[in-house]
């Protein structure tokens, strides 16, 4: 992993910097084509991170937006009006497929990044500074996925992502 040019602020000598898109895997996506669980930016309680009320949809029923392919454990972070943090790890029982918006960048960790350490940067002050410089639109701001990707990541040893 090679460090980015743009890195923010100095991190300890055992840390690296490291774009986003070299630590996750995003989601698949697909069509729905049977009953689903489905998670929009409403779904998210963005107080605690935690996902909320998840609905189940049938695919007659299925908004365009529903098409990111998500599982337990993986990060859901949305692009759209990203200042009110709707991010979470999804965690919940569920029997059918879980489907979240494109309103969302949906990633798994790989084996160098905690799902829990992840999401605590992405509603840091640092990462909130980062995506207000890159956002586009007023009335509805958003961010592009190749922005998020791009970002600059501080990145820890495991053990210390653990504390």
């Amino acid at each position: 992993m090679e460090e980015p040019d743009d890195v923010p602020f100095a991190i300890p000598e055992k840390w690296k910097w490291v774009r986003i898109r070299e630590l996750v895997i995003p989601c698949s996506q697909k069509v729905p084509d049977k009953k689903f669980n489905y998670i929009d930016v409403a779904s998210i309680d963005n107080k605690k991170h935690k996902l909320g009320e998840v609905k189940i949809t049938f695919p007659e029923n299925a908004p365009s937006r529903a098409r990111k392919i998500v599982k337990n454990g993986m990060v859901i972070y949305s692009t759209v009006r990203p200042y009110l943090l709707n991010t979470c790890i999804i965690n919940g029982n569920f029997s059918d497929e879980i489907i979240c918006s494109t309103a969302f960048v949906a990633v798994e960790c790989n084996n160098i990044l905690l799902n829990e350490y992840f999401l605590n940067v992405l509603i840091s002050p640092y990462f909130c500074e980062y995506v207000k410089d890159i956002q586009r639109g007023v009335a509805y701001p958003a961010i592009t996925d190749k922005g998020f990707y791009s970002a600059p990541f501080p990145l820890p040893p495991l053990e210390e992502q653990r504390r």
